[in-house]
């Protein structure tokens, strides 16, 4: 939070809502996956690093501004799925063998500890509930499995660290 925090009260005096931060994660998302899948993997690394940020500030933003919505949810889930399924489409398409094979299992991985820490966010912490999010519920049947997921951080930021090792690596 000490990266987003002290930006937050600014955006919002500028009147940036928290959509539009959105909406530029999206654009950074697709951005980034064109960049990797044209080889253009520097672009990629700084569209990830950019995509991540405002998926970090977007919720802030919203709440500080009392400006959250079912669009500024739905934005956010698709900027998710067009940045991390895609990245990891174009990613696994430039391995081969037993490299691909590993990097699937473990963005599988990261990706259910993913759902798991978000199911039991809605489970133990949600204030309203969320339809998308109670699918992930079943994945997080007690406190201490929320306790270790929040120790070990998962959510969006391992896979995308995932990605910016293998845009590196290949």
């Amino acid at each position: 939070t000490h990266l987003v925090d002290p930006v937050v009260p600014h955006i919002v005096d500028a009147g940036v809502s928290a959509n539009a931060v959105t909406v530029a994660g999206m654009a950074f998302s697709g951005a980034g996956v064109y960049a990797a899948y044209t080889g253009h993997d520097a672009v990629a690394s700084l569209c990830t690093v950019l995509r991540v940020y405002c998926d970090w500030l977007d919720g802030p933003v919203a709440r500080c501004s009392d400006s959250t919505s079912n669009l500024g949810d739905v934005l956010d889930h698709a900027s998710d799925l067009l940045f991390f399924g895609g990245m990891g489409w174009v990613l696994a398409g430039r391995l081969k063998g037993a490299a691909r094979c590993g990097f699937l299992v473990v963005l599988a991985a990261l990706t259910l500890a993913a759902a798991a820490s978000y199911g039991c966010t809605e489970k133990y912490n949600g204030s309203k509930h969320n339809a998308f999010l109670s699918l992930f519920t079943p994945l997080c049947p007690s406190r201490s499995v929320q306790t270790t997921l929040q120790r070990l951080n998962a959510g969006d930021l391992p896979i995308a660290v995932l990605y910016l090792v293998v845009l590196q690596l290949t």
